[in-house]
């Protein structure tokens, strides 16, 4: 698994996601039900929010999570993620928004701060290799 999909996968699993350098992700399923199958990719049924904390530390658990489904072992599942968040950190620093797949977009405000953006499922979901193409008419 890659690591976007892991932090999503963490983040439902476990309700909240801290990201050192940017802040922490909260998830609130819905009480009807937490995932629905659609087009074999699972899609969170809930709310998402954004706690901007950049003072946060590195994140063990999650580093250990990551090591734990990928195989690797706890140092390159470290360096992995970081190298991830600085990618994320360079879009952000440079006033394009970053998509954590599966939950939303982070983007930079005016002030410095962060704030998610949540699409609807179906559009964080969308498979991106596809053309979406619409048919002319010829008159």
């Amino acid at each position: 698994m890659t690591i976007p999909a892991l932090i999503s996968q963490y983040l439902y699993e476990n309700y909240r996601l801290a990201l050192p350098g940017l802040g922490s992700f909260v998830y609130v399923p819905d009480a009807d039900s937490i995932f629905e199958q659609k087009k074999n990719k699972v899609s969170p049924s809930g709310v998402f929010s954004f706690v901007n904390v950049a003072a946060i530390l590195e994140n063990h658990v999650l580093v250990y999570y990551i090591s734990a489904k990928t195989g690797k072992i706890k140092a390159l599942a470290a360096a992995d993620l970081q190298s991830y968040l600085e990618l994320a950190k360079q879009f952000l620093n440079i006033g394009k928004s970053f998509l954590f797949e599966g939950i939303g977009s982070l983007k930079k405000n005016q002030d410095g701060t962060f704030s998610l953006v949540t699409d609807s499922a179906d559009e964080i979901f969308r498979d991106v290799s596809s053309k979406d193409t619409k048919t002319k008419s010829a008159d």
